[in-house]
């Protein structure tokens, strides 16, 4: 199966690591680097990934940002898109925090202290190990300054989608994310009518902090679309 996965906010893919080594070796899995794509926004950006990527049946999992990228991924190419997972991820507005986020400066990146300390609240909910929050960092840290400030642009100005779509979805959500409200998981339910949602403890990096239980999860939805 082949699996396309669809980075966070710093669009790198690099935070996937610990995800992909979770999923079944038989998987074919592909990461998104969103900083590469032509285009800045989520139309833009699915255009790319529907003509460079959706070749075949395709298995989507799309991280936080990335969830509206699969919205429209999913009505340029319905036919391609097996199914989709969402990960403490929206279509719609996040939010009140994600309002104010662009109108932070990008430079406040290179503190490194004031950086790690927001990911680790924001992110982790203060319990995220060195290891993880320095990884999260050096994401950020590694990303193009200018497509980050525009993808932070996109989550502040992001409309409310209304088309529903029938394609089969599951939503992890953390129980305890402080980035993303739960009604981004009502929002997608009003338009993935086939939509489960699945609590799990954790804040918003939970795809880094707990891989092999997002891994279960994915693995089990998936594979149940697979049989006859």
């Amino acid at each position: 199966m082949k699996v396309l996965l669809l980075p966070g906010l710093d669009g790198t893919g690099t935070l996937f690591s610990g995800l992909i080594k979770a999923l079944p070796k038989q998987w074919t899995t592909e990461t998104i680097c969103l900083s590469k794509l032509p285009g800045d926004s989520y139309l833009a950006q699915a255009q790319s990934i529907a003509k460079s990527y959706l070749n075949e049946k395709t298995y989507i999992i799309a991280e936080s940002y990335s969830g509206r990228v699969a919205y429209e991924l999913s009505l340029l190419a319905p036919e391609k898109i097996l199914g989709i997972t969402f990960i403490a991820s929206f279509i719609s507005s996040p939010s009140l925090l994600s309002k104010a986020a662009q109108l932070a400066p990008i430079s406040l990146i290179d503190c490194p202290s004031l950086t790690k300390i927001t990911l680790n609240f924001f992110g982790f909910n203060g319990k995220g190990s060195d290891i993880l929050i320095d990884s999260t960092y050096n994401a950020l840290l590694n990303t193009n300054r200018g497509k980050l400030k525009q993808r932070l642009h996109n989550i502040a100005s992001i409309s409310k989608p209304s088309q529903n779509l029938e394609i089969p979805a599951v939503y992890i959500r953390p129980d305890r994310d402080r980035l993303v409200s739960k009604k981004a998981a009502i929002d997608i339910s009003a338009i993935y009518i086939n939509l489960n949602v699945i609590d799990i403890p954790g804040g918003h990096f939970i795809a880094q902090a707990h891989p092999n239980k997002v891994a279960r999860i994915i693995m089990n939805f998936a594979e149940g679309l697979l049989l006859p």
